[in-house]
């Protein structure tokens, strides 16, 4: 501090050193009166002095505003700690400002004071960046945008000054605690190809698990033993299996479905967007002689094998599985539904932990993914608190190729004339293994008949179905509201559907004759649900279903 011979500093030095004295006296005799006079003296005295000594005068009255047990005031002890970190700040010495700000930011933090909590964490932000302390800063930016409360002229003050820093100080890691955008864990639907489960993406009309119809016309292609024939007439007993996650198809893609949102007052910029898994390989199979031979390994062999598996886990994820990446604007305080999926490589066990993204194409971010099972009310612990069981459907198991049966309907007629019969093409597609008994139930039989393939790839062609031939078998095209109709003994919802060979290659397309005869007036939706099994069929996945409605 430099000395100065004037009246008026001199004058000021005296003041100074008195409040001093009666600061040192009251630590003899606290009292509250006492307290807030020694207190309110140190700061009228640090308006008279250079920014530096006035910084150490109101760190101690902002101190003996707490030192009465009794009843320490809280609220002036932060708030003159800030007047501190200021005057800190302007004299250059940021190491004090950053640490008498964090003494404030305890007491303010939770409050709900919103102004005062975003300057402490501005400041803080501000001062650790000019101190080289870039992740502190970078977590007081975060936590700054995180919450959304300030206006958004204020909102994009900060997040400037955040992609500022980020532009001269890359970074790779993900950036903790960002929270932009927020995703909601309560939206994830896991989507396979078993057609159990709708995207919100297609129509409401689509067949799925969820629909109305889809246990009365599946249930009659499954076995008696799969099939649930009980009710609370019966009062059979069903037998109780543990959950068993569902299976996924190597090479085939499964979807994950969230909803995002961007609560700041900023348009955001996601790139990468991506699904984050791990994969677990299958275990190989032992033989008796590997399993019984002695193991000997020192300890300098462990530590070499299990850093070698850890450089590979990187390379062999890699292989593992394949994903896609999406880009999305997201205008602020909009939401959106957003698909992203990944295709397994190799047998053995997918596990999807979490989402990644590159925000601004600068930081990058990640979400865990967590699902919650039934709440668990079995102890007095899980009643009072909330417990979860593991929930399965981000974890499932990959089995060998399957056959994946596409179908399509062509010159199907948007409307028809009561009695009329046209004929469309039902298109069918295997995208995967070879495929065989293939089953075809329908909701209004009375109105579809399925014919024989006449037109096939690779030269296999056959010989068509007339529509005459159609109309000389009506108790197969129409079924009738008599009595002989409803007989028990033949079902005309279902048909087995004659393949070339007895079997749909890899690859291969035929089309089937569909013929369309309009049984009733009024507007219908036809359901169709193809059932079929493969050549080699898995334990895990013994057959598999396809839905179809034309519209």
């Amino acid at each position: 501090i430099r000395a100065s011979s004037s009246p008026g500093d001199l004058a000021a030095r005296f003041a100074t050193r008195v409040a001093l004295f009666q600061h040192a006296r009251l630590r003899r005799q606290p009292t509250k009166l006492r307290t807030r006079e020694v207190a309110d003296a140190l700061v009228q005295q640090s308006t008279h002095e250079t920014n530096l000594l006035a910084a150490l005068l109101l760190e101690q009255a902002a101190r003996t505003f707490v030192s009465f047990r009794g009843a320490p005031m809280t609220r002036k002890f932060a708030f003159y700690l800030i007047l501190a970190g200021y005057r800190y700040v302007s004299c250059g010495q940021r190491k004090h400002a950053v640490r008498a700000y964090r003494a404030a930011l305890r007491e303010y933090e939770g409050r709900g004071w919103t102004h005062i909590e975003d300057h402490v964490h501005f400041s803080l932000a501000r001062n650790c960046a000019q101190l080289g302390m870039i992740e502190q800063s970078l977590q007081h930016f975060v936590r700054l945008l995180g919450h959304s409360r300030q206006p958004p002229e204020r909102q994009q003050t900060f997040a400037k000054e955040l992609f500022s820093l980020l532009r001269l100080h890359p970074r790779d890691a993900p950036l903790p605690d960002l929270t932009l955008p927020k995703f909601d864990n309560k939206s994830i639907r896991v989507i396979l190809n078993d057609h159990m489960q709708r995207s919100s993406f297609e129509p409401s009309q689509v067949m799925c698990g969820e629909h109305v119809l889809w246990k009365a016309l599946v249930k009659p292609l499954l076995p008696p033993a799969e099939a649930n024939n009980s009710n609370w007439l019966t009062r059979t007993a069903l037998p109780t299996h543990p959950t068993a996650p569902a299976p996924c198809v190597l090479g085939e893609w499964v979807f994950v479905e969230i909803s995002l949102r961007n609560p700041s007052h900023v348009a955001l910029e996601l790139s990468a967007l991506q699904l984050q898994c791990t994969h677990v390989p299958a275990e190989p199979p032992t033989t008796e002689a590997s399993s019984n031979a002695p193991v000997e390994a020192s300890s300098a062999l462990v530590e070499a094998s299990s850093a070698l598996v850890e450089a590979d886990k990187a390379r062999v994820d890699a292989e593992a599985f394949e994903l896609d990446a999406h880009e999305l604007s997201l205008a602020a305080g909009k939401r959106s539904l957003l698909q992203l999926g990944v295709r397994p490589m190799r047998e053995g066990e997918l596990r999807i932990t979490g989402v990644t993204w590159l925000l601004q194409n600068m930081v990058r971010g990640e979400h865990a993914l967590e699902l919650h099972g039934r709440r668990l009310n079995a102890t007095k612990a899980q009643r009072m608190g909330k417990v979860y069981e593991f929930h399965q459907s981000l974890v499932m198991p990959v089995i060998p190729a399957m056959p994946l049966l596409q179908v399509s309907v062509e010159l199907m007629p948007d409307s028809m004339l009561l009695g009329e019969v046209r004929c469309a093409k039902l298109v069918l597609r295997n995208s995967g293994a070879a495929l065989t008994s293939l089953r075809l139930r329908q909701s209004h039989p009375a109105f579809c008949f399925v014919g024989e393939a006449y037109e096939g790839e690779g030269g296999a062609t056959l010989a068509p179905q007339s529509a005459a031939t159609a109309r000389a078998q009506p108790s197969q095209l129409l079924l009738h509201r008599g009595s002989a109709a409803r007989s028990q003994e033949t079902d005309f919802s279902t048909h087995h559907i004659q393949l070339p060979g007895g079997m749909l290659q890899p690859g291969q397309t035929i089309r089937l004759p569909l013929w369309v005869r309009a049984a009733e007036v009024g507007t219908h939706s036809l359901h169709f649900i193809f059932c079929y099994e493969s050549l080699t069929p898995s334990p895990k996945m013994k057959r598999r279903l396809t839905p179809l409605s034309p519209t």
